[in-house]
């Protein structure tokens, strides 16, 4: 209670409240979400590019599992630009699982196509997406600031 004539504090005052310490919001590194839209843009131009060339007839990745790294790489671009803003770890180790999926179907195709075509005959798409992917897990592995 105050005396509103002196300005002086009369009775018992009540206690402040106790602060909650909170850990300071933590945010993905910017070089770290660059790393991994440079690596999700890479999947997905590596999912369009060439997986077997054959002279002049090429066969895209859309015509098989290329289809399913477009949409990852798709995914993975979302989710590291929802990352630039987010504090929550969720987007960032998202990327990561799609990052790796990606370079285990790269690395599962380049394998079955080394199996059965010579060396000369792949395309570029395979690596390209095996290659993104490892950026974009390398991106979600940055330190955070």
């Amino acid at each position: 209670m105050v005396d509103y004539v002196t300005g002086e504090v009369l009775g018992v005052q009540p206690r402040p409240g106790a602060r909650v310490a909170r850990r300071p919001r933590r945010y993905p590194a910017p070089a770290g979400v660059f790393v991994m839209v440079l690596g999700a843009v890479l999947v997905i131009v590596g999912s369009v590019m060439p997986w077997v060339r054959l002279g002049p007839i090429s066969v895209s990745g859309l015509e098989g599992d290329g289809r399913i790294t477009a949409v990852l790489g798709l995914l993975i671009l979302i989710l590291a630009l929802a990352s630039r803003t987010s504090p929550s770890r969720l987007p960032r180790v998202l990327v990561m699982v799609g990052a790796l999926f990606s370079v285990a179907i790269a690395a599962v195709d380049n394998t079955r196509l080394r199996e059965g075509l010579p060396e000369n005959l792949i395309g570029a798409g395979i690596g390209t997406v095996f290659f993104g992917g490892i950026l974009a897990l390398i991106g979600g592995l940055l330190r955070e600031r």
